[in-house]
């Protein structure tokens, strides 16, 4: 399972930076054809929007491996160190209810809209929102994962994660 969750780490960071890359590159274009050239690129606002609906979601997955997810630490911080560990579980139990809403959610959210089109690129929505799905399949792979290794380490006799 360790070893899934780091390959879908890579992917997801390999593409998340592909897809900034290609965003700023679109931007860089149109902010140079319209203030230079008098001109903008018709796609490049939909694009970018779109790049960045995957960027978010392929993100929420990659901040739950490097729990920079926000938190409320003041809280936290007040537990009992056994209570903390308790918290520390129900988190990620929860963050796997959240991906299973996500996943539910966007493939509900693709079955309703695969017909319709883009205004400007004329590409099925469907391919916008399958973002949501994987996302929370990410979130719940890289979830179930962390929380996999954290009673591996339990059983171990240590607290590492």
């Amino acid at each position: 399972m360790e070893k899934l969750c780091k390959i879908l780490y890579k992917i997801a960071g390999y593409v998340a930076g592909i897809l900034l890359s290609i965003m700023m590159l679109v931007l860089v274009v149109q902010v140079f054809r319209r203030r230079v050239l008098g001109s903008s690129l018709t796609f490049a606002e939909e694009l970018i929007r779109f790049l960045e609906i995957w960027l978010v979601m392929l993100g929420a997955s990659l901040c739950v491996v490097d729990d920079t997810h926000p938190t409320v630490t003041i809280f936290f911080q007040l537990f009992p160190e056994k209570v903390r560990k308790v918290v520390k579980y129900l988190v990620y139990i929860l963050l796997m209810a959240v991906g299973v809403v996500i996943i539910v959610s966007g493939i509900l959210l693709i079955m309703k809209n695969y017909r319709q089109t883009t205004p400007t690129l004329r590409i099925s929505y469907a391919w916008v929102y399958v973002a949501i799905p994987i996302s929370g399949l990410l979130i719940d792979i890289q979830s179930l994962g962390i929380l996999t290794k954290m009673l591996k380490n339990r059983k171990e006799g240590g607290e590492k994660s």
